[in-house]
């Protein structure tokens, strides 16, 4: 990863600042839904079915944040990622179709318009990465931020049994071990519990087969 995020808008912890950063995007869709309706309905049919597709994502959001599951980030993952794509995209063709008018366009409201769109875009993106660094923390089992960030002296990832450490955020388990101590502290199996050497074969010159 390029970058470390352990808070949510510089203030909250991460996990609570998912959760209110969920709640939030539910109430911030269901305005922008009632808005739409009342005053600009001939954009509902495309404004109304991607809010209402964010709303289903936000809800799997919180279930991922409360049950720190990390799959049901997936779906909010996406769907925000379209829409800063999008957002970007739109900006570019807002300031690029008025070139080719016949009238002279009103570049003030065109640029504003865009800077807007991209200022959008760019907070998205920040959310983005916010809930990008928790589906990270949040999986696989036995997660090692010293691994994921280059810490670990070995180099290497653990070959002990993931299963046996809890998630990071899970407050009711110890914390687990540095996985690599582990392995590295047992050392290699003593050459007496190696099984011997099968005689050599005769018929093939004295060499093991």
């Amino acid at each position: 990863m390029c970058c470390r995020v352990n808070t949510c808008c510089f203030c909250f912890e991460h996990v609570l600042g998912v959760k209110v950063l969920g709640v939030l995007y539910i109430f911030a869709k269901i305005i922008l839904i009632v808005l739409c309706t009342l005053f600009l309905p001939q954009y509902l049919f495309a404004i109304g079915p991607f809010c209402s597709i964010g709303i289903f994502c936000d809800i799997f959001l919180l279930v991922a944040a409360f049950r720190s599951s990390r799959w049901f980030l997936l779906p909010w993952l996406i769907y925000v990622m379209i829409a800063i794509v999008g957002l970007g995209l739109a900006a570019v063709l807002r300031i690029v179709i008025p070139l080719g008018a016949f009238s002279e366009p009103d570049w003030l409201v065109i640029i504003l318009s865009s800077v807007l769109l991209l200022a959008v875009a760019s907070l998205l993106l920040y959310f983005w990465v916010v809930v990008l660094e928790l589906f990270i923390r949040l999986g696989p089992v036995g997660y090692d931020p010293g691994m994921m960030y280059g810490s670990n002296p070995y180099g290497m990832y653990p070959t002990v049994p993931m299963q046996q450490y809890a998630h990071p955020y899970n407050q009711n388990m110890a914390p687990p071990p540095a996985a690599a101590a582990v392995y590295f502290q047992a050392g290699p199996p003593p050459m007496s519990s190696l099984p011997p050497l099968p005689p050599p074969n005769p018929h093939h010159g004295g060499r093991y087969r």
